[in-house]
């Protein structure tokens, strides 16, 4: 089937065009646009890395080729571990080992010899402080089993992916 305009309808057609053509073009849109991704980037971290959970690509990295001990990890992973086995209302005293058995010049939430909180707070101190010493304060007056060799990063990893509790948190492929 071919159309084929002449005269008057082809002058009405092309009006009719130019009509939706300059309010088309007149209408205001939105546009959505990747936020641009900043030039000067700075952490306070030794080092740090940022990848994108679907694609895996690097999106930022500092010092990457780095080893690090896995500090915050194992926090992450004492902190499972002392949800699934302890009693959050009950109080942990620090000792002196706990206060001072701390590398120099690491974090701490200023908790001293004797000083007294519950599990709750404990674990609040030691995720969003990153306190070394309640970490320790934990680790002395828990239930968790001391272990005859270190925990592998890896069996850290298994542990996490087989509680479910941080699939919201952390992605795991």
């Amino acid at each position: 089937m071919k159309f084929v305009f002449h005269g008057r309808a082809a002058r009405k057609l092309n009006f009719f065009l130019c009509i939706v053509l300059i309010f088309s073009l007149s209408v205001p849109r939105t546009v959505r646009a990747a936020v641009p991704w900043p030039n000067e980037i700075a952490i306070e971290a030794e080092g740090g890395i940022l990848i994108d959970a679907d694609s895996g690509c690097v999106i930022y990295g500092k010092n990457l080729h780095e080893r690090f001990f896995p500090a915050s990890i194992t926090k992450i992973l004492t902190a499972l571990i002392i949800v699934e086995r302890c009693d959050l209302d009950d109080t942990i005293t620090f000792s002196h080992n706990a206060v001072y058995n701390v590398e120099r010049g690491s974090t701490s939430a200023g908790y001293d010899t004797g000083d007294q909180i519950t599990v709750r707070e404990a674990l609040y101190a030691m995720l969003l402080k990153s306190a070394n010493e309640v970490a320790n304060a934990l680790d002395a007056q828990s239930r968790i089993p001391k272990l005859s060799e270190p925990l592998a990063f890896e069996d850290g990893l298994a542990y996490l992916r087989k509680t479910d509790i941080l699939r919201e948190v952390m992605y795991f492929s």
